[in-house]
């Protein structure tokens, strides 16, 4: 009797231990659960951004996204929007918090309080319908529910920093890239001085001119020095947008331009005009551009303030550009 009664607890304990493991097993599943099963990022191609205070919309024209504005559009970085796609995708429905459609307010999942993201295809056919909500307990995750559901979800890891960005932040930073190998002169133009770097022959050469001094002189150049100036030229991308003002405020206005830096490659001429300096930023505008940046006083100073002799070969290294 002991024996059999021995065996009936073992097998009690077995069954427990089983469903145990069972629950837990569908619990993990239930966690791991995407709350857009069929969301393909390919086919996106619109993305409206929803806040209490405004709307920012992302399109994809001719395969390219970009920033809605209240005329026209300006191109978006690819970066942030390919990482707002991959949330999504990747969005699960992991810790259930409530499904009371009274207590969205407290999780800041619904209209009035909440970010609601909205993705659709060409056709307007929508993909993904979301909120983001404030953060989680010590500020770890956020709160998510699917626009079609009262299902609240606490997330781990804060999605909502993904899709809440500014109107700027969303634009591409991008002022000019070239391949740098292809890059075949520079030009630093000042108020009476020029200073030009010159691929001939596969050798740089340094020209400098100066009109007060009526000088004009061209050298050999150390190749090491001009790569690390065309690695910083060859990619600028702009330290802000600012806010829109007449071109004399910038100092941008023909006729005002003093300083400017050409670029030039077998096929294309790139020119950048540099305008005022305030709080440690220079206006800046592409020749090509209506498009006002900014560029940090360090990153312009480091153009402006080299000379000749900054790019001539020490005697260690002289023979460098024949090599």
């Amino acid at each position: 009797m002991r024996f059999r009664h021995t065996l009936y607890l073992a097998v009690i304990l077995v069954v427990l231990a089983t469903t145990a493991l069972v629950l837990s097993f569908f619990s993990s599943r239930q966690g791991q659960t995407l709350l857009f099963l069929d969301f393909d990022s390919a086919t996106a191609s619109s993305i409206a951004l929803q806040s209490p205070t405004n709307t920012i919309e992302l399109i994809k024209e001719k395969e390219k996204w970009t920033v809605k504005l209240i005329e026209g559009s300006y191109p978006a970085d690819v970066i942030s929007v390919e990482n707002a796609l991959s949330n999504v995708k990747h969005l699960k429905a992991q810790e259930l918090v409530s499904k009371t459609p009274a207590k969205q307010a407290i999780f800041e999942v619904e209209e009035k309080t909440g970010l609601k993201v909205k993705i659709s295809d060409a056709k307007n056919k929508v993909l993904a319908e979301f909120y983001l909500g404030k953060s989680g307990p010590g500020f770890m995750g956020n709160y998510v529910r699917r626009a079609d559901s009262s299902a609240v979800y606490l997330n781990q890891g804060y999605v909502r920093s993904a899709f809440e960005q500014t109107l700027d932040e969303w634009k591409d930073k991008t002022i000019w890239e070239v391949k740098k190998e292809e890059i075949q002169e520079v030009t630093i133009t000042q108020t009476d001085s020029k200073l030009t770097l010159l691929k001939e022959n596969d050798k740089w050469q340094v020209q400098t001119t100066n009109r007060t001094l009526n000088l004009n002189e061209k050298q050999t150049a150390d190749l090491t020095k001009v790569d690390i100036l065309l690695d910083k030229i060859s990619h600028l991308k702009t330290a802000s947008f600012p806010a829109q003002k007449e071109l004399t405020e910038y100092g941008l206005q023909a006729g005002q331009v003093k300083n400017f830096i050409t670029l030039k490659t077998a096929s294309q001429t790139f020119t950048l005009n540099i305008g005022k300096l305030e709080d440690s930023k220079y206006y800046v505008q592409r020749a090509d551009q209506s498009t006002i940046f900014t560029l940090s006083s360090s990153t312009i100073d480091d153009f402006f303030k080299k000379t000749a002799p900054d790019f001539l070969p020490t005697p260690d290294n002289s023979n460098q550009n024949s090599q």
